[in-house]
This record gives structure tokens, sequence and C-alpha cells, in this order.
């Protein structure tokens, strides 16, 4: 298996490409305020959804373009799995855990970023806390535990690292064309509550503008 097209290209290109890359995505991140907590305490406080239905947007086109790109063979059909680490209950559990810290910190990994770069100390502990929480768990813990043999075992509620189980399209039928099903499965199942938010948000912003014409009126 060869190495994927863009590391073909000398080091410095490969840091000029992702730092271009970075910027442009955290110009863009700031000036929307892309990030998952901010629309989850937009959503759950103002029901505001516009910046949520950003991101499931996001999600369901980049989950349908990585489908086309498999099917069509641009990506190739083993790399979708084969480097892919283990899964299981402690996914899950890291997941819960995971998303309790984010919101305590007030930043998601992306909006973390951007927003210790406009200037929210808040940010810059969250950056420092995940930094020293990453190497106490690296060391005394995952090492020290062995935690490392969950990502090796395919039993309950768990998956080894690269079996092929941990990639549904390859499960149904080792066909290019099931990634594609996939793709538009999963595009499907995220756009609908995507519309749906969409839909109530205007039907919000229709009701405001309403009531502040009434407001001027009388």
């Amino acid at each position: 298996m060869g190495p994927l097209p863009l590391l073909n290209y000398p080091v410095w290109v490969i840091g000029v490409f992702y730092g271009l890359l970075g910027i442009i995505g955290g110009m863009l991140a700031a000036k929307y305020t892309y990030c998952i907590v901010v629309a989850t305490h937009q959503v759950m406080g103002l029901k505001y959804s516009k910046v949520y239905e950003m991101i499931l947007t996001g999600i369901g086109v980049s989950a349908l373009a990585v489908g086309i790109l498999t099917a069509s063979k641009i990506v190739p059909f083993i790399d979708a799995y084969y480097f892919m680490p283990g899964a299981g209950w402690y996914t899950l559990l890291g997941s819960f855990i995971f998303g309790f810290g984010i919101m305590l910190g007030n930043g998601c990994m992306f909006g973390m970023l951007w927003k210790s770069g406009v200037g929210y100390v808040v940010n810059w502990f969250e950056i420092l806390g995940m930094m020293l929480g990453t190497f106490i768990f690296a060391y005394p813990i995952f090492n020290g535990l062995n935690l490392n043999k969950w990502w090796h075992t395919t039993g309950f509620l768990s998956i080894a690292n690269g079996n092929p189980l941990n990639f549904i399209p390859y499960t149904l039928g080792k066909s290019s064309i099931s990634a594609l099903f996939m793709g538009i499965v999963f595009f499907i199942v995220i756009l609908i509550p995507s519309l749906w938010m969409r839909k109530n948000r205007k039907e919000f912003e229709i009701n405001i503008r309403e009531k502040f014409m009434n407001l001027l009126i009388f």
C-alpha cells in the first residue's frame, strides 16, 4: 500500500498546505462562530440553531463526499478502515466524558483553537489542560493499566483496531458502491434534523420580526 498522494511532496510543502488550510479554516470559524459548544449553547439557551445547522450540514456533505470519493476509487477502499483504531463501549464512555469536558471548557477541539486565537483566556486554560491531561492519561494510565488491549480485542461491544467490522460498507459486501450507499444514507439522516431545525428557526425569526413590527406600529 503506497503513501497518500499528499505525503509524496516535501515536508515544507505539506506544512504550507496545512498551515494555509488552518488559517482559512480558523478565519471562517471565527467569522461564523463555528463551534459545536457555541452551537449547543445557542440551541439550548436561545433556541437559535443557525450554527448547529451549518455543522450538521457540513457533516452530512462530508459523509456524502467521502462516499463518492470511495466509490470512484479516488480514496482507496481499504484505507477507510485499515488504520482505524478500535471501537467499543470505551469509545462511548470516552465521548461522554469528553462532552462534559468541552462544555465546561466552553470550546470544542476546533472552536477552542480559534477562540484562543481571538483572545478568550478560558480556552488558553483549556488547551493547557488538554495537553496535561493527554500526557497524564497516555503514560501512567493508558500504558500503566495496559488499556491498549481493548484496541486489539473483538468481543462484547468491542471491535479491534483495523478490523473490517469497523467499516460498515466493507461488511455489507466489500463493494465500493456500498460506501456510496452509506454516504447517501448518512447524508439523509443528518440532513433531516438540520432542515427541521432550519424550519423552526425561520418560523421563530418571522414571529420575532412580526412582534417587532407590531411594537413599532403601536
